[in-house]
């Protein structure tokens, strides 16, 4: 009879375990895109696809990071010219809103996915494929931290809102405090000059500091599995081009027209793009009231230049061109609320509403290079920037 081989047990219950209790964000089976014959492929093949997963995460907190910073530096602001509040432009006023009023805004792109947790039990198989013991507890570790990190933004004083959930529940189905930008200033005004604003606000050192934490030892254990399968960030980067389908990327003839990135039903930005490479990009915003039914549309309009570089289309727009514009056809209104309507909407084209918008579109906010992948029909348009976020645009008819 053999001999018991206890290490050897050990390796394969780690593997087991390991294949079972995390998520990895693994897309498509490995067994489906390689020679299962060919072990060493299969191995490489699986440690990109769970770094590329790692990597997305990190994006994630970093994206989480940044959104924090610009926050925190608008309502610091916004705290420092209170006596004058009502004349600060109501998107700062949105972004401070909804960073000290929990549960106001939930974006998307500050979410970890956890879809590969849901497909895993279809790709167990994978797990044969890496028997380096270092890379699995890397990946262990990794998981146990974003779980913990999800935890503590959640759970931890130091994430606790100034307005908690069931307080600005409360206020938004009992009082009229967002029917104007006055009644939106009034709130504001009141809520950051309390003390629990305040204690918010000087754990923001804190967060940063977790944040900054989280983002170094997630850097160290990608870098260290790459390591590991002397995978390259090159080699990686053309992994994520080939699973992306980014692979069609456009010529100048093609992206000549008029396309259209639809936010929602009410929301969408419009890209004109002209033989003579200049370019009218049209951003295109609802505004509801209490006061009127329908919905106006704000039109915030701005003029530039574009070309392709290699794969990618490069846009500099001019903030100098700027333009808002307040499309009223949608609504209706009684005819005694014609000048409270026209007040209201007046604001929204008002000189320091202008000066907002060109501030949020100048210095690097002027220049983006997108890399570019065109669909087979043409009709459909990619672009990803460096940092990994991608739109998608469909041309006009």
């Amino acid at each position: 009879m053999k001999g018991y081989d206890g290490k050897k047990w050990w390796m394969e219950f780690l593997i087991s375990v390991l294949g079972t209790s995390i998520g990895v964000g693994l897309t498509f089976a490995v067994t489906k895109m390689v020679d299962v014959s060919n072990q060493s492929k299969a191995q490489r093949l699986t440690a990109m696809m769970v770094i590329d997963d790692m990597e997305k995460n990190l994006e994630v907190i970093n994206h989480i990071r940044d959104e924090e910073q610009k926050s925190y530096e608008a309502t610091q602001y916004v705290m420092q010219h209170i006596d004058r509040i009502d004349s600060i432009a109501i998107d700062t006023l949105v972004t401070v809103f909804n960073y000290i009023v929990e549960g106001s805004y939930m974006n998307p792109d500050l979410e970890f996915s956890e879809a590969g947790e849901r497909v895993f039990q279809t790709t167990q198989e994978a797990w044969n494929n890496l028997n380096d013991v270092t890379f699995i507890r890397n990946v262990e570790e990794f998981y146990k931290s974003r779980a913990m990190f999800s935890n503590a933004i959640q759970t931890f004083y130091f994430w606790q809102k100034p307005v908690r959930k069931a307080e600005s529940d409360s206020l938004l189905t009992s009082t009229d405090m967002l029917d104007s930008p006055h009644n939106y200033a009034s709130f504001l005004k009141d809520k950051l000059q309390q003390r629990r604003t305040e204690r918010y606000m000087a754990f923001y050192a804190n967060r940063m500091l977790f944040y900054g934490g989280m983002s170094r030892q997630w850097t160290d254990w990608c870098e260290a599995n790459k390591f590991l399968m002397n995978i390259s960030d090159k080699q990686m980067k053309r992994f994520r081009e080939k699973t992306s389908g980014r692979d069609h990327p456009a010529k100048r003839s093609d992206i000549v027209g008029s396309w259209v990135y639809t936010i929602d039903n009410n929301q969408s930005v419009e890209f004109h793009f002209r033989k003579d490479r200049t370019l009218t990009c049209i951003q295109i915003f609802p505004i509801n009231h209490i006061i009127f039914s329908g919905s106006a549309l704000l039109q915030a309009s701005v003029e530039g230049t574009w070309d392709i570089r290699g794969d990618s289309v490069v846009l500099d727009y001019d903030p100098s061109t700027c333009t808002l514009h307040v499309d009223e056809n949608g609504i209706a209104y009684r005819d005694e609320m014609r000048d409270s309507v026209q007040s209201l909407l007046r604001m929204y084209e008002c000189e320091s509403q202008l000066q907002q918008f060109r501030q949020n579109i100048s210095g690097d906010n002027a220049h983006h290079v997108n890399a570019t992948n065109l669909d087979i029909t043409g009709t459909k348009l990619e672009l990803a920037a460096k940092k990994g976020e991608t739109i998608h645009l469909e041309r006009m008819k």
